[in-house]
């Protein structure tokens, strides 16, 4: 991306002093060849907003990310950049509990469940044997007469973590081909939403299984759960859009 920014950078400036020919002789210009040709980029940069969207495209596709800039035949020769500048790992604890948060005694979500822990819902059927598993009085608990400890938490999430996984695994179709970052976006929405939850939204599993990464967080901030959920459609939206 810093590549790129530079480059257009330079186009601006230089163009500036190179006699401008007719924008006619300009179409086809590469990028080897943009001051040669006097490239209009001046006049057109303005109308130009979305550079960001451009950093992706590869070769010729970059005229449908700005056509006003494909008009006078610029065109951009550019490497994915995720070849070159990797993501960071996401850590998939990490990133489940910054979404629900972590809480000691019993709390009253947001859908109106008793919820303890890092987002572990105490009205599930299978809470109080989980409780009991962890050492803890489930009706002390739920009554919020008593709270866990860390480690009481830590093992509960890890048991929850370990039951998204399994879900997401379940209805992400080709989930073992993905790559840790997006397999932590399953994980995540897992465990907010259900495996059912999750699997009722076809049209973004169906674009992250093409691997079409900007039309699958696209289409994931225009849900309804993105709207509910604020910050973590936008943080998993956004590991999205960076793909695989």
């Amino acid at each position: 991306m810093a590549s790129f920014v530079l480059t257009i950078f330079c186009v601006f400036s230089i163009v500036a002093s190179v006699p401008l020919n007719d924008k006619s002789d300009l179409v086809g210009c590469g990028a080897d060849l943009w001051v040669q040709c006097g490239v209009k980029v001046l006049t057109c940069a303005p109308q130009c907003t979305q550079f960001a969207s451009c950093v992706q495209c590869l070769g010729d596709a970059f005229v449908q990310c700005c056509p006003c800039l494909g008009d006078i035949g610029l065109k951009i020769q550019c490497e994915n950049s995720s070849s070159s500048i990797p993501s960071p790992n996401i850590d998939v604890r990490g990133l489940v509990e910054k979404h629900e948060g972590r809480r000691s005694c019993v709390y009253t979500d947001t859908t109106g469940h008793k919820t303890i822990g890092v987002g572990f819902n105490l009205d599930n059927s299978g809470a109080r044997s989980a409780i009991a598993a962890i050492g803890a009085n489930f009706d002390q608990v739920y009554s919020g007469k008593q709270c866990l400890t860390s480690s009481q938490i830590d093992s509960l999430f890890t048991t929850s973590l370990n039951s998204a996984t399994s879900g997401a695994r379940s209805v992400v179709p080709g989930y073992s081909t993905l790559c840790s970052n997006v397999q932590a976006v399953m994980i995540d929405m897992d465990f907010n939403l259900g495996s059912a939850g999750l699997g009722s939204f076809n049209t973004f599993l169906s674009l992250v299984k093409q691997h079409k990464w900007s039309d699958a967080a696209s289409d994931l901030r225009g849900t309804l759960w993105c709207r509910q959920v604020g910050n973590r459609c936008s943080d998993d939206s956004s590991i999205i859009s960076s793909g695989c």
